[in-house]
């Protein structure tokens, strides 16, 4: 992604965050790039499930959004 769309996404994400009540998780511009899939990418669902199948493809960072996701909604998992 181009360094001026980059900053332009952030900025909006953040715009987007000031309206929220509550608590919010920020979910990465591309999910490829907090995987280290940057030169390759999910192409569709099929190809994330085969993916997401072998559970060491979940890296800490994405592991963290998860937890942050659930708790938010309720969803206490280890």
């Amino acid at each position: 992604m181009a360094e001026d769309d980059k900053k332009a996404k952030e900025k909006e994400n953040k715009t987007i965050s000031g309206l929220a009540i509550g608590k919010i998780v920020t979910f990465p511009i591309k999910l490829e790039n907090t995987l280290g899939l940057e030169k390759n990418h999910l192409k569709n669902q099929y190809e994330a499930l085969v993916y997401f199948g072998n559970h060491a493809n979940i890296n800490d960072e994405l592991e963290e959004i998860i937890k942050n996701t659930c708790s938010l909604v309720g969803i206490n998992i280890l």
